[in-house]
């Protein structure tokens, strides 16, 4: 009886083993899916003279700025753009 139990166990653990297995292979997938894609978009970047798209890290509280929403500078499909002013750095620069 204890044999077959173990057999038991060992096929479960198995199971659970070829779930993960499959699972990083179609995580594996997802990634060079993106690869691909990101590698696309920076070719269709580097048509525009554009070499790298980053990201900047300000929050809020680094800016100031008037609550004119009826004059922003330019707005998009998912945001709108306002003129503000950066508090980093100890000096006032405008951001747009």
């Amino acid at each position: 009886m204890a044999d077959r139990q173990q057999v038991m166990s060992l096929v479960e653990e198995e199971f659970k083993t070829e779930k993960f297995l499959l699972q990083q292979k179609r995580l594996q997938q997802d990634v060079r899916d993106l690869y691909m894609k990101t590698s696309d978009l920076r070719g269709k970047m580097a048509d525009f003279g554009i070499k790298e798209a980053g990201t900047m890290d300000i929050s809020c509280e680094d800016l100031e700025w008037k609550d004119d929403r009826g004059s922003p500078l330019g707005s998009g499909s998912f945001a709108s753009v306002y003129r503000g002013t950066s508090k980093l750095h100890e000096e006032e620069k405008p951001v747009d």
